[in-house]
C-alpha cells in the first residue's frame, strides 16, 4: 500500500500544483479587490464579512470550474505514467478517486470555517454531488481523451462551454425545466424535504458515476498523442 500511495502521489503531483497556482492567483486578485472595497468604503462594517464570504464563493466557483479541465487533461499523463510503474488499472482507478475526493472534502473544510453561518450539511451535499459530477465527466468525457487523444478533449470542451453558457439560457425552453431545476435546489436548501431522501439521490447519482466511470476505464488503451 505504501508504494502504491508514493506512486500517486508522484502522479498527482503536476495536478495538485496547478491546482494551488489556481488558489493562490485567484487568492490573491480576491485580497486585492477586498483591499480596494475597504480603501473606498463599499464594504466596512458587517458588509465587509459579506464581502469576503462572497469572494471565497468565487474562488471556490473559478477553482472547481477549472479543476474540471485539468483533471480531464492530465489523466492521459497519469494512468500512462501509473501503468509504466507498474500499477494495474484498478490501484490508478481507486486512489485516484480517493484523491479528488479528498481534494473535494479540503475545500468543504475550509468552507465550514469561513462560512460559518451556513449549514454544514448544505455544504457537504454540494461537496459530494460536485464529486458525482466529477467522476461523471472522468467516466464519459476523461476516459475518452485518454482512448482518443486530443480529438476528445476538444469536443469535451466545446461541450462543456455549450452547456455552462447555454445550459441556464436554455432550462427555460424546456417544459417543466426551470421548475424542476428551482425545486433540486429547495430540496438542498430547505430543510423540510426529507433528507435521508435528498442524501440517497445524491449517492446514488455519485455511485452510478463511479461505475460508469470503471466500465470505461478498465479496459482502456492508452493514447499518448494528446
Amino acid at each position: 500500500m505504501s508504494r502504491n500511495i508514493r506512486a500517486i502521489a508522484q502522479l498527482k503531483k503536476n495536478s495538485e500544483l496547478y491546482n494551488l497556482f489556481i488558489v493562490l492567483g485567484v487568492a490573491i486578485l480576491d485580497v486585492i479587490l477586498y483591499c480596494i472595497f475597504l480603501a473606498t468604503g463599499v464594504a466596512d462594517g458587517e458588509s465587509a464579512r459579506d464581502y469576503l464570504e462572497i469572494m471565497f464563493g468565487i474562488t471556490v466557483g473559478v477553482f472547481c470550474s477549472i479543476s474540471i479541465f485539468i483533471k480531464v487533461f492530465m489523466m492521459v499523463d497519469e494512468v500512462s505514467r501509473g501503468l509504466c510503474f507498474g500499477m494495474t488499472r484498478r490501484t490508478i482507478f481507486v486512489y485516484s478517486r480517493v484523491v479528488d475526493l479528498l481534494e473535494i472534502l479540503i475545500v468543504a473544510v475550509i468552507a465550514l470555517v469561513v462560512l460559518k453561518d451556513t449549514d454544514a450539511s448544505l455544504i457537504f451535499k454540494i461537496a459530494i454531488t460536485f464529486y458525482g459530477i466529477i467522476v461523471w465527466i472522468e467516466g464519459l468525457a476523461g476516459n475518452n481523451v485518454i482512448r482518443y487523444g486530443k480529438i476528445a478533449y476538444w469536443v469535451f470542451y466545446v461541450a462543456f462551454m455549450l452547456i455552462a453558457i447555454g445550459g441556464p439560457r436554455g432550462i427555460k425552453f424546456i417544459p417543466g425545466g426551470k421548475d424542476f431545476m428551482a425545486i433540486v435546489v429547495d430540496m438542498f436548501i430547505n430543510p423540510f424535504y426529507n433528507q435521508g431522501i435528498v442524501w440517497a439521490w445524491i449517492l446514488g447519482f455519485t455511485a452510478l458515476g463511479m461505475i460508469v466511470n470503471w466500465l470505461t476505464f478498465r479496459k482502456i488503451s492508452v493514447n499518448t498523442n494528446l
